[in-house]
């Protein structure tokens, strides 16, 4: 029984020994290689509590600045970690959310009713496009598209909007 457990080298073969033989010629010997194994599982299961700590705190911080570079970091630092799936979501979400702004914006910068359609077709349920204000009033892009005029609209932010000050 001591030979075997020698030779697997696994915790229960030591602990099948005790149990064999609770008096026998290698008790202090099985005891300690119970003892090293069992220390050497606490510390690899501190080592897993510690990794799964850092990979929440850099999933928070991540999630606190909400940009495509932090979760780009956080999948670099812990490519399998934890909140891979959720940090992957969030990264197409934002890259959604800037390309629909981007497409705006060159809507606005040409501020014909046409580009404004060409907004709402690409982007139907963009953030542009949903109604931005409590009175009902629908927002900029579908103003302008419905109004398929050719000369430049004036264009007035509808709430929340940035103005564009680059006109």
């Amino acid at each position: 029984a001591w030979a075997k457990a020698l030779a697997t080298d696994e915790r229960q073969a030591f602990e099948d020994y005790l149990e064999q033989f609770p008096d026998g010629g290698h008790l202090v010997e099985a005891r300690a290689r119970i003892a090293g194994f069992l220390a050497q599982e606490e510390a690899e299961a501190r080592a897993r509590a510690e990794a799964q700590r850092a990979d929440d705190e850099a999933w928070r911080q991540a999630l606190n600045r909400n940009t495509t570079a932090s979760l780009d970091d956080y999948l670099q630092r812990f490519p399998d970690g934890r909140h891979r799936q959720e940090a992957l979501a969030a990264r197409e979400a934002l890259q959604r959310a800037a390309a629909d702004d981007e497409a705006f914006a060159a809507a606005r910068g040409i501020g014909r009713a046409a580009a404004y359609q060409s907004y709402l077709e690409a982007f139907p349920d963009g953030r542009h496009v949903a109604d931005r204000s409590r009175s009902g009033n629908r927002c900029v892009a579908r103003r302008q598209a419905s109004r398929g005029r050719r000369e430049p609209a004036i264009l007035r932010p509808a709430p929340g909007d940035r103005p564009n000050r680059s006109a």
